[in-house]
């Protein structure tokens, strides 16, 4: 699973929140652009350059949308204990979204024995541009393929252990 913004880098400005919930009650299917209320180090980056060019890719959620991400992110860490079977949680160290201890407390709290933490070295909330794909990716075709390797050597590892 890719770790929700348990902690977020940034907290939601008043604004959104004000926005989402007017929307919410007068007119739910309202697309937001979420994308004008984070910090102006996002708005800025190349990263949110890259997700404005890439049609694949938006920023844009209804208010209804966005009202049920909150719900998920505050009932993350409340639900993780109940996760008994296997977990691997994806981070980038240079994520300007979530900040990494966030991945670090849902997977101290996942109740699964068999649990792991990834960490990729240099990658953003996109994971190289990697999920989802983008078309106009900064990063190369070999330093994305850690993410796909990452995921599906962990994807057949229990297959090798129950055939031990």
């Amino acid at each position: 699973m890719a770790a929700p913004p348990i902690k977020p880098k940034v907290g939601v400005p008043p604004a959104l929140i004000a926005r989402v919930l007017f929307d919410l009650i007068f007119s739910p299917g309202t697309i937001i652009d979420a994308g004008k209320y984070q910090p102006k180090e996002f708005r800025e980056s190349d990263e949110r350059e890259r997700i404005a060019e890439d049609s694949l890719t938006t920023l844009n959620y209804s208010a209804r949308y966005l009202y049920g991400v909150s719900g998920f992110i505050r009932s993350a860490l409340k639900h993780a204990k109940l996760v008994q079977g296997p977990a691997l949680i994806l981070q980038g160290d240079v994520d300007n979204t979530v900040d990494s201890i966030g991945a670090q407390q849902l997977l101290d709290m996942l109740a699964s024995k068999d649990k792991t933490l990834r960490t990729f070295k240099g990658a953003d909330h996109g994971f190289y541009d990697s999920i989802p794909p983008r078309q106009n990716s900064k990063h190369d075709d070999s330093t994305r393929k850690q993410v796909y390797v990452t995921i599906t050597d962990w994807l057949s590892a229990p297959v090798a252990r129950d055939e031990q």
